[in-house]
């Protein structure tokens, strides 16, 4: 991880330690977002750019960006 990470918190750090300890291959997709009591759409969107980007894939988003 590069310089931008600050921190990963609570379920999301807990899977990948995990994974780590057990010699598992993981990846984690994050998105950053400012609130964390309210739904980030467009973070959500970031998250399923990159995943689609990996994965070879089309995913439609449109409705995300209506949210």
């Amino acid at each position: 991880m590069g310089q931008e990470i600050n921190i990963i918190t609570w379920f999301n750090g807990l899977v990948l330690g995990l994974a780590a300890d057990r010699n598992i291959d993981a990846i984690g997709l994050f998105g950053e977002i400012s609130e964390t009591s309210t739904p980030q759409p467009l973070a959500a969107k970031s998250i399923l750019k990159a995943f689609t980007k990996i994965e070879n894939i089309q995913l439609e988003t449109k409705w995300l960006d209506k949210k």
